[in-house]
């Protein structure tokens, strides 16, 4: 979701609202709940609010401890980081304390797979078919 990254907080909260009223109208009842994700920590926490049982996902490049925190201390939530600012130890030192961890953009099936082997829960990639005839 791209929310602004200064918006105040009722522009926030309106449009945490028109999202969650636009999934529960549209999005089909018989499929799990989509993953919501966003860089503006903002919007990820007033989503929380109103949606306490989404899947939600905190879009950061780089792992700091803040997001750490928000990330273990938000339920049904997800860690989504830039493919460039990890390495399968730091995966495996996340992922060990609980933390989903789906990691963007990876297009080299070594680096996925070892990613993965680290812990990864998932990973996106622009090249998918790299990945075709992994078990």
């Amino acid at each position: 979701v791209k929310c602004p990254p200064n918006a105040p907080p009722q522009v926030i909260q309106k449009f945490a609202s028109k999202l969650l009223k636009s999934i529960q109208l549209f999005w089909p009842p018989h499929l799990s709940q989509p993953l919501v994700s966003s860089f503006n920590l903002n919007f990820i926490k007033a989503y929380r609010q109103i949606a306490p049982n989404a899947p939600i996902g905190i879009l950061t490049e780089k792992i700091t401890k803040n997001v750490i925190q928000l990330a273990k201390a938000t339920p049904n939530c997800t860690l989504h980081c830039d493919a460039s600012h990890l390495n399968p130890e730091l995966t495996k030192e996340i992922t060990e304390q609980g933390i989903k961890l789906l990691i963007y953009t990876v297009n080299e099936k070594k680096l996925g797979l070892k990613f993965l082997e680290s812990g990864a829960y998932a990973l996106f990639s622009d090249r998918p078919d790299v990945f075709l005839n992994h078990r």
